[in-house]
């Protein structure tokens, strides 16, 4: 999450160690960080997380890939649901004082608007906060739901919190798939049950590509595979298919920028390919709701809106 160490990093690997691609990268800040290192080493980078949705809009580059989600990709279809299908009007806003979690606002706030609904409120806690009280404290209870993206260990403190702060039985809360990723729904516990996500990927999802991922996931680590674990993987096989498609040989960097762009495979997630203009992934985007299911803490999916009718569009 360090900016500079992660460019020291970075220049160790390409300067020190020759290395041909670059992959990974979690935190968008982070990887705006990297950006002009990377391309100026004509390095080409595969991004297996970080949304910096700039990075392949206004700040795109040729050797820059995305096999994850551009900050406001998914949030973007969650604005037309939430006014279309669940006849909200008023939404209250909250997401972490940073790049992402003000990219995802803003692909949700730009949908909901364009609808008709009005966000009658935002609030940006600053990342890593502990204590969301002072935050919900402030939420305008007037609204019809309230909408949030937080992450890692700043999801499962939020969603307990909010039940605990009894917003839960007041205010339907919808949400970033992130929220109520696999990983954290052991720890927040009923209190995840009922939110409304948006994502590109849910471990419920029902294809075969996904159940065999699933299977094999559980298989190797005993838990079930989240967003990370299917991106890991697209991640992988996007490189792996690209250098089989040289024959191995990446001396040709065009040639294998080229088999990178071109790549196209059904993954756990669904039909999985790379746009051509800002070589970012498209991805169809999945309505989910947490459920309890056999005693079980699961996102199913209850609508599947596909890449062709999601009208976010990158940056420009």
């Amino acid at each position: 999450m360090n900016p500079q160490v992660a460019l020291q990093k970075a220049r160790r690997l390409v300067d020190g160690e020759n290395v041909d691609i670059v992959t990974g990268i979690v935190s968008s800040t982070v990887a705006y960080a990297l950006r002009d290192y990377l391309v100026e080493n004509k390095v080409p980078v595969i991004i297996a997380n970080a949304g910096a949705a700039g990075l392949t809009g206004e700040k795109g580059s040729k050797y820059i890939f995305r096999v994850s989600f551009a900050n406001g990709q998914y949030e973007y279809p969650m604005g037309d649901y939430a006014y279309n299908q669940l006849n909200l009007r008023r939404v209250v806003v909250m997401a972490p004082d940073y790049a992402a979690g003000l990219e995802k606002a803003r692909g949700f706030m730009d949908s909901f608007r364009a609808n008709g609904g009005e966000i009658i409120q935002e609030i940006y806690p600053k990342l890593g906060t502990t204590d969301y009280g002072p935050y919900l404290a402030q939420v305008n209870k007037e609204a019809d739901a309230v909408w949030v993206h937080f992450s890692g260990t700043d999801c499962i403190r939020f969603v307990k919190q909010y039940a605990d702060y009894g917003l839960k039985d007041i205010l339907p809360l919808l949400a970033t798939g992130d929220l109520v990723d696999e990983s954290a729904l052991p720890h927040q516990g009923d209190a995840a049950i009922g939110i409304v996500s948006s994502h590109h990927y849910s471990a419920a999802l029902d294809t075969p590509e996904n159940r065999k991922f699933v299977t094999s996931y559980r298989a190797k680590y005993g838990e079930e595979p989240n967003m990370y674990a299917d991106q890991g993987y697209v991640a992988a096989r996007v490189i792996v298919e690209a250098l089989e498609a040289t024959g191995g040989d990446i001396s040709d960097t065009e040639k294998f920028l080229s088999a990178i762009r071109n790549v196209r495979f059904t993954a756990p997630r669904g039909p999985f390919k790379f746009d051509p203009e800002t070589q970012n992934v498209i991805f169809d985007t999945y309505i989910q709701k947490t459920e309890k299911i056999h005693g079980k803490l699961v996102n199913t999916v209850i609508k599947t809106i596909p890449a062709a009718e999601n009208g976010w569009s990158q940056p420009k």
